[in-house]
């Protein structure tokens, strides 16, 4: 099992980003097409051993000490470079047409300068926990390169582009983020109110009669929200609901 998410998200100078790095380390020189110059990728030690003892068709244990990586190792790594540089690819399409891929790999930050130190970065940093292992990935995006696009990368423009997309662009949106999402879905089959005294007093076998007579709508909520009337039921061995309506949010005109 592998768990990641995002710890930071920040804008520092390059000189920061660099003099908090760890010796040694693993750096990968990014280019993003089609914007100029390059982004850093670091990778921290422990996570990449884990990932050359996986490769190599260990248990993924691994413990070596931190060093410097042979050119056998680095080749190793080549298609898990390609892997990673494919999440921001399909993060990004949404965004803009854009493809990271790795031109280079550094073990000395004194060789990964793409700015100069006092230059201004994006910094995203992800922990990684993996085989009782934990790391970093951390991404560093210089901010002369996101300049041609920095008015593209607010919530309001994201959502007004998605809103804007063609059909085709829609639908591609919603198979590739939404249709994967899990949401919690509840249904009310009725409420009743008891006094305390009656409440502490309940004992199996018991029988609470419910608001909903029978034959009458219930309530399916998505997450908290009011979202269906159906009718109760069966079907096979399961019980079930069957949609009668459909309740549209009175303010924003969306299921609610």
């Amino acid at each position: 099992m592998v768990e990641i998410e995002v710890i930071r998200a920040d804008q520092v100078s390059n000189g920061e980003f660099v003099s908090a790095l760890p010796l040694p380390m693993l750096l990968e020189i990014v280019a993003v097409d089609p914007l100029e110059g390059n982004a850093v990728l670091e990778i921290s030690l422990p996570v990449v051993f884990l990932m050359i003892d996986r490769l190599v068709g260990g248990p993924g244990t691994n413990r070596t000490r931190l060093r410097e990586l042979t050119e056998i190792e680095h080749a190793l790594l080549r298609p898990v470079n390609d892997t990673l540089m494919s999440a921001p690819n399909e993060a990004w399409g949404t965004l803009m047409p854009a493809r990271f891929h790795q031109v280079g790999a550094e073990m000395n930050p004194q060789f990964a300068q793409v700015v100069t130190p006092s230059d201004m970065v994006i910094l995203i940093a992800f922990e990684l926990r993996a085989g009782g292992a934990t790391g970093t990935i951390s991404l560093c995006l210089p901010s002369l390169m996101l300049e041609p696009i920095v008015g593209k990368l607010s919530a309001k423009n994201y959502f007004s582009g998605i809103a804007e997309a063609t059909p085709e662009a829609r639908e591609g949106i919603e198979r590739e983020l939404l249709e994967g999402v899990s949401v919690p879905v509840s249904v009310e089959l009725g409420r009743a109110r008891l006094q305390v005294e009656d409440l502490l007093s309940l004992s199996p076998g018991d029988v609470i009669p419910l608001s909903a007579m029978p034959g009458e709508d219930v309530w399916v909520r998505i997450g908290k929200r009011e979202a269906f009337r159906a009718q109760p039921g069966t079907r096979g061995r399961r019980n079930a609901v069957q949609i009668t309506e459909r309740i549209e949010d009175p303010i924003e005109g969306v299921i609610g």
